[in-house]
């Protein structure tokens, strides 16, 4: 009896890892994409202005939500941070963070 119970906690716990694995997965992916397209803009764009802003991204395989929010500040006038969250919806905890640097100076 207690080999089917221990089996079964093994089977939910192998399932549980798996899920935040692919979460994980999907949210560096999302968030490297991000960081591409930020990193393309000019220093002076429009789309690099100080400021906030979210996107919802839906996974087409497992139906799973997706929020992706970033932070824009300028550090100086050569230099602007750019911070980027993102984490399945509901789950804010699993959050996966990165700060991208641009260096005016540098290009990029």
């Amino acid at each position: 009896m207690s080999v089917i119970l221990g089996t079964a906690q093994l089977v939910l716990l192998s399932k549980h890892s798996q899920i935040r694995y692919r979460d994980h997965l999907e949210t560096m992916d999302l968030i490297s994409n991000q960081l591409e397209r930020f990193r393309v803009f000019p220093f002076q764009s429009s789309e690099l202005e100080p400021g906030k802003a979210s996107q919802e991204f839906k996974d087409p395989e497992s139906e799973r939500i997706y929020i992706m929010e970033w932070v824009i500040e300028d550090i100086s006038p050569s230099l602007k941070s750019v911070h980027i969250s993102s984490h399945p919806a509901g789950y804010r905890e699993r959050a996966t963070q990165v700060t991208l640097w641009l260096s005016q100076e540098l290009g990029f």
